[in-house]
C-alpha cells in the first residue's frame, strides 16, 4: 500500500474537517460473558468475572453496570459520550466514564504518542474534565470511578482510513497495548468503533454499500489481536461495534421516508444526519450513542428517549434503528476471522474502492503481503 499524500502518517485524512489542523486463524470468540484479568503483559489472567453485553445480542443477560473509557477523535466525541450515559440514567443502568481525545489521531498517537512517542500518548488529549490525565494511572487508580470500582469496557476507535493505520501506524499492535493497559487491572473488554470515511452527498448509495464492505478492515484488526491474545492463554476480549454499520442503516432508513421527522430533499435529509461531509450531527450522534449503549449493555436502548433534539418519534426510530444493526451484527465477524482470508479475499475485495472513495490512487500490497501487519504468528506481538 501506498503511503497516504504527501508520506506523513500522522495527517488526518481527507475530509476530516475539524481534525485536519491536527495532524490467524483463531477460533475465539468475544461473546462470552468472561472477563480478560491479570498481569496484561504476561497473560496471567484467569479470564474470571465480567458479563454482560458483547456487542451483540449474544449475551445472556443484560449488563447492569459499566464503567467506560472513551479513546478517539471526533468521530467517537462529545456528545456520544453523554448519549451513551443518559441512556444508561434512563434504563436503570449504571455507568461512569473517562475520555481521551485527540482530534485527528491515529492509535499511535494516543499510545505510544506523538513526535518522538516513548508512550506518552496516554497522557495526551482532552479528557472528561480539562486535559493531561494519565490514562495508564487513571486505570490502576481510578479517581473518576467510586471506591473500589475500576473501568471495565474501553470503547476506542482508529482514525478513519484504517487500511492506512494498519500498514503504517500499527494500528493492531496499539489497539493491544490499550487493551492490555485497561485488562491488566480488571475483567474487561474492548469494543473496538468502526469509523466511516466522508460521504459524496450526491452519490449516498455509494457510501451506504461501502461501509458495509469496509467493517471487514476493522474485523480483521480485531481478530488479529484477539490471535494474539490468546496464543498467550488470554481470552479474545475484542469485538467490533459497527458504528458505521448503524450510522448507514440511519441513512438507508432516511432516505426510504423510514425515519420520522426527516422529509424533503434526499439532501435535505442528508444535512440533518452530517454537519459537514463525515461528522454527524446531533441527530445522527443520538443514534450513534444509542449504538454504543446496544453493544456495551448488550440491550435495546428504546424507550429511553432522552435526546435533546429531534421528536419523539424521530428518536424513537434512531432507536430502533440502532438495537436492529446491533443485536444482529454476526458474532461469527465481529471478534473472529481468519487472518489468510483477511489478506487473500476481504482486503483485496475492498481495495479498489477503498482508495476510490477517498479520492486518492495506491494499492494495497503492504496491508496483504505474508509478512504484512495481518500475518500470523506475529513474532512482533505484545510491542512491549
Amino acid at each position: 500500500m501506498d503511503r497516504p499524500e504527501g508520506g506523513d502518517s500522522l495527517g488526518a485524512s481527507a475530509g476530516d474537517a475539524d481534525d485536519a489542523d491536527t495532524a490467524g486463524d483463531t477460533a475465539v470468540n468475544s461473546g462470552d460473558t468472561g472477563g480478560d484479568s491479570g498481569n496484561a503483559n504476561n497473560g496471567d489472567g484467569d479470564g474470571g468475572g465480567g458479563g454482560g453485553g458483547d456487542g451483540g445480542g449474544g449475551s445472556p443477560q443484560p449488563l447492569t453496570q459499566a464503567n467506560l473509557i472513551f479513546s478517539g477523535h471526533s468521530l467517537l466525541d462529545h456528545p456520544i459520550p453523554d448519549v451513551v450515559a443518559a441512556i444508561a440514567d434512563a434504563k436503570g443502568r449504571g455507568n461512569d466514564w473517562e475520555r481521551h481525545n485527540i482530534p485527528g489521531s491515529p492509535l499511535r498517537v494516543r499510545t505510544f504518542g506523538s513526535g518522538g512517542g516513548d508512550w506518552t500518548g496516554y497522557q495526551e488529549g482532552s479528557n472528561r474534565d480539562g486535559a493531561g490525565l494519565n490514562i495508564v494511572a487513571e486505570l490502576a487508580s481510578p479517581t473518576r470511578l467510586a471506591g473500589g470500582e475500576h473501568y471495565d469496557t474501553l470503547v476506542i476507535t482508529e482514525r478513519h482510513d484504517p487500511l492506512d493505520t494498519l500498514v503504517w501506524e500499527n494500528s493492531v499492535g496499539y489497539l493491544r497495548d490499550y487493551h492490555d493497559q485497561l485488562a491488566e487491572h480488571a475483567p474487561s473488554r474492548t469494543l473496538f468503533w468502526q469509523s466511516w470515511p466522508d460521504i459524496d452527498k450526491n452519490d449516498p448509495a455509494r457510501w451506504i454499500s461501502y461501509v458495509r464492505d469496509e467493517v471487514a478492515v476493522w474485523e480483521c484488526i480485531a481478530a488479529k489481536v484477539n490471535a494474539s491474545l490468546v496464543s498467550e492463554g488470554r481470552e479474545a476480549r475484542v469485538a467490533v461495534a459497527p458504528g458505521a454499520l448503524v450510522y448507514a442503516r440511519v441513512v438507508e432508513a432516511a432516505l426510504a421516508g423510514e425515519v420520522a421527522g426527516l422529509a424533503g430533499s434526499a439532501r435535505a435529509r442528508l444535512d440533518a444526519l452530517f454537519s459537514d461531509n463525515v461528522h454527524p450531527t446531533a441527530l445522527a450522534s443520538y443514534a450513534l450513542g444509542a449504538a454504543v449503549y446496544a453493544a456495551v449493555y448488550g440491550e435495546s436502548p428504546e424507550g429511553a428517549a432522552v435526546a435533546d433534539t429531534g421528536s419523539p418519534a424521530t428518536i424513537a426510530d434512531l432507536e430502533r434503528l440502532a438495537w436492529e444493526v446491533v443485536s444482529d451484527y454476526p458474532a461469527a465477524t465481529r471478534s473472529v476471522r481468519d487472518l489468510t482470508a483477511c489478506r487473500t479475499t476481504a482486503i483485496p475485495a475492498l481495495c479498489d474502492e477503498y482508495f476510490a472513495i477517498r479520492n486518492r490512487t495506491g494499492n494495497c500490497n503492504s496491508a496483504v503481503a505474508d509478512d504484512g501487519p495481518l500475518r500470523w504468528p506475529d513474532p512482533d506481538l505484545p510491542l512491549r
